[in-house]
């Protein structure tokens, strides 16, 4: 079995916590970066026989590649049961919504460096430094 790691996946403590157990038992890994916005990731095994740990983009980079036993993400995860039929107050969302706004200013902001091309049927998000594909422009067709 081979293992990868989604870079800083988990609380700072739990994420060492991981890697200590994968070194103190000698399992094989690998630690990949996810970008935003990119379905892909770079990795350098080659194997088919790999667990790995991440958020639920890597879940779906795991069924991507076909690894097995892959992912153990299905339709049976239920992520938010407490909070199913709940809402916040107006109030709340004030709140939420003027620390966002001094939380996620600049790099902060998950958008940040990011840009949209359009084919002119597909949308997609890249990094402002990447080269924009041959048939591909700047920007976005919105569907109405």
């Amino acid at each position: 079995m081979y293992y990868i790691v989604q870079e800083n996946v988990f609380r700072e403590d739990n994420y060492n916590n991981l890697i200590i157990a994968l070194n103190r038992l000698k399992l094989s890994y690998e630690i990949v970066k996810i970008m935003p916005f990119i379905e892909t990731i770079k990795f350098k095994t080659k194997r088919k026989d790999i667990f790995p740990f991440g958020s639920l983009k890597m879940s779906k980079i795991s069924n991507q590649y076909n690894w097995k036993p892959g992912s153990q993400m299905n339709d049976n995860h239920d992520f938010f049961p407490m909070w199913l039929g709940k809402k916040h107050k107006e109030e709340t969302k004030k709140k939420i919504g003027i620390a966002n706004s001094k939380s996620q200013k600049g790099e902060r902001n998950s958008q940040y460096g990011t840009m949209w091309i359009t084919n002119g049927k597909e949308n997609r998000k890249i990094r402002k430094e990447d080269i924009i594909p041959k048939g591909w422009n700047k920007g976005r067709k919105v569907k109405r």
